[in-house]
């Protein structure tokens, strides 16, 4: 394994070298330095390796594809119903609280039940004009 793994700057033969750290893939075609500081790694992959791995991940991927698909309809769906049922939570649980009105009573009057009250019980419609004569 030791073989396997060499550091960024280090003289390598040919051959495809991945570094995992950022996904980079660097293939020399002759002895070369690997490119980075120290601080990079890089796996040697053997071409019989790389070959051997395309058609298997290849297959895993149509296999899992349909799944992953179902998965994230089932997601959406879900995340779809919970927001209208917190919706639907939201509006009975609102207690119709607004601050920059204030009823001393204890119940909101509509404005010709007011007009009345304050007119002694008459309507306002009875207050416009003489009373006719018949």
């Amino acid at each position: 394994m030791r073989k396997l793994l060499k550091s960024g700057g280090q003289r390598a033969g040919p051959g495809v070298y991945w570094d995992f750290v950022n996904g980079e893939c660097v293939e020399l075609e002759h002895s070369d330095t690997l490119p980075g500081g120290e601080t990079a790694r890089y796996l040697r992959a053997p071409t019989w390796l790389v070959l051997l791995s395309a058609p298997i991940l290849g297959l895993a991927f149509v296999l899992f594809l349909p799944f992953i698909g179902l998965a994230m309809s089932l997601g959406l769906l879900a995340r779809h119903a919970i927001e209208r049922m917190t919706m639907g939570l939201s509006r009975l649980t609102s207690f119709g609280w607004r601050p920059a009105e204030a009823y001393f009573n204890g119940t909101r009057v509509d404005e010709d039940e007011a007009t009345g009250a304050r007119d002694g019980g008459a309507s306002s419609k009875d207050s416009q004009g003489p009373p006719s004569e018949s």
